[in-house]
């Protein structure tokens, strides 16, 4: 008899929200391994979504050439293994950014023209039209309904 549980894979393919990044880090690769061992990884869509999730708080967004290179891959092998798991660089790295806009709108003060700086934004207006696109309200409207359900 098995004791364990079932998940979706759409569910373990979403990144995990915490504010504890060493909390993060280790469930992520408690789940990358136990996924590696059902056949189910996808070794570069994990490992390009980990180290977005590391640099885009610290640095703003990377280039696809630097997580290339920090993969020691070329950027075209890059785009290719991504596109044969069925993500993209793009994808992941609007991902990222887009949980990090919900973090920052829903738990800081912080202005909207900072938060676009922190994601990578060369201005707030690109920042917002990206938020707007994915998550279908504004920032400003997301973080007031944010306050107004706490």
């Amino acid at each position: 008899m098995d004791n364990g549980f079932s998940l979706s894979r759409a569910l373990l393919e979403r990144p995990l929200l915490t504010r504890n990044r060493t909390t993060h880090a280790a469930t992520s690769a408690v789940l990358a391994t136990q996924l590696t061992q059902r056949g189910q990884v996808r070794p570069v869509t994990i490992k390009v979504t980990r180290m977005l999730n590391i640099l885009v708080p610290e640095k703003g967004a990377p280039t696809q050439d630097t997580i290339a290179r920090e993969l020691a891959l070329s950027t075209r092998t890059l785009t290719r293994r991504l596109a044969e798991e069925g993500s993209s660089f793009g994808g992941l790295l609007e991902q990222v950014r887009m949980e990090r806009a919900e973090r920052l709108l829903l738990g800081t003060a912080l202005p909207l023209s900072r938060i676009a700086s922190k994601l990578g934004y060369r201005d707030p207006s690109s920042f917002s039209r990206a938020f707007k696109r994915v998550t279908g309200v504004a920032p400003s409207a997301r973080r007031e309904a944010g306050r107004s359900s706490t």
